[in-house]
C-alpha cells in the first residue's frame, strides 16, 4: 500500500479533514524513528480541474542542519524559516491520520504500518 506521494493527492472538503490544518503530530515509524511533523490541508487552484477539492500533507524539517544546545533559540528561528520537506497523503494515508485523530489520547505518537515508507529526513 502507498501512504504518501511526492504529488497531492485530492479529496472532497469534510470538516474533520479541513480541522486537520496546522496539527503537529509525531510519526512512529515501525523501525522505531520518530519524526515530529505538521499536517497542512491545502485547497486545490480554484480554476482548475480538482477545484473545490483539497489536498493533505505532512510538513517535515530536517533538524540535522542545525547545532544544538546554547544555540537552541537561533536554532527555532533558523527551523521557522527553513524550507519543509513534504509528502502528500494518499488515500489510504489519509484514513489512518483520520482514524488516529479520532481516536488519540493526549500526546500519543502515531504508530505507522510496517509498510509506511520511512522518511529519513
Amino acid at each position: 500500500m502507498k501512504y504518501v506521494s511526492d504529488k497531492p493527492t485530492w479529496f472532497e472538503p469534510t470538516d474533520l479533514i479541513s480541522s486537520l490544518d496546522d496539527t503537529r503530530i509525531q510519526l512512529h515509524y515501525a523501525n522505531g524513528a520518530l519524526c515530529p511533523s505538521t499536517l497542512h490541508v491545502d485547497s486545490a487552484h480554484p480554476e482548475g480541474r480538482d477545484a473545490g477539492k483539497c489536498s493533505v500533507a505532512f510538513h517535515f524539517y530536517d533538524f540535522s542542519q542545525f547545532p544544538v544546545g546554547d544555540e537552541a533559540a537561533d536554532n527555532a528561528q533558523a527551523i521557522a524559516v527553513s524550507h519543509p520537506y513534504i509528502e502528500y497523503l494518499t488515500q489510504d494515508g489519509l484514513e489512518i491520520v483520520l482514524n488516529f485523530v479520532r481516536t488519540r489520547p493526549e500526546g500519543a505518537s502515531l504508530d505507522l504500518p510496517p509498510d509506511w515508507e520511512y522518511s529519513d529526513r
